[in-house]
């Protein structure tokens, strides 16, 4: 399963740096794509555009969580 490897603490910060912004990366891109739909195309059904990006948020951290499981996770071990 694991095993405990030396390794150079230069080399493990740059790619965890690199797999959390593509993590972050991933999440913004798709946050903001879900909050802005739900703003457009649901906007005429609510009064308060505040709760569509939040919801459009949450579904877009829900969707990142999946893919960074499925797709990056397994690329991992």
């Amino acid at each position: 399963m694991f095993t405990i490897q030396a390794i150079d603490p230069k080399h493990y910060r740059r790619q965890t740096r690199k797999a959390t912004l593509i993590m972050m990366g991933i999440f913004i891109v798709i946050g903001f794509v879900f909050s802005y739909g739900f703003v457009t195309y649901l906007g005429e059904y609510s009064n308060s555009p505040l709760v569509l990006n939040l919801m459009g948020a949450i579904l877009g951290l829900a969707l990142t969580g999946f893919i960074v499981k499925q797709f990056l996770l397994t690329n991992l071990g």
